[in-house]
């Protein structure tokens, strides 16, 4: 039982929303008798990409990312024993 709520506190910070409010779920009392597990089976990590991939964005992504010019920078070791 204490390997199941570690597991499912880790589970509760996950960086993926949709996982961690499944898994919030057990933090609240259960006011109902009984849950249909038809309910949480219907998601999977396939339901999960294919919803994220169907979504369109609402504003590109930041990237920080500038290409590449060459494979060593000047200077470096590998520079001065190799001319490329």
């Amino acid at each position: 039982m204490q390997s199941s709520m570690w597991e499912l506190a880790t589970l509760q910070a996950h960086y993926y929303p949709n996982i961690a409010t499944l898994t919030r779920i057990f933090n609240e009392p259960f006011h109902k008798p009984t849950f249909l597990l038809e309910d949480f089976l219907d998601h999977t990590y396939t339901t999960f990409f294919e919803s994220d991939t169907a979504r369109r964005p609402k504003k590109p992504p930041a990237l920080a990312v500038q290409p590449p010019v060459s494979l060593f920078r000047s200077g470096d070791a590998v520079t001065e024993f190799m001319s490329f």
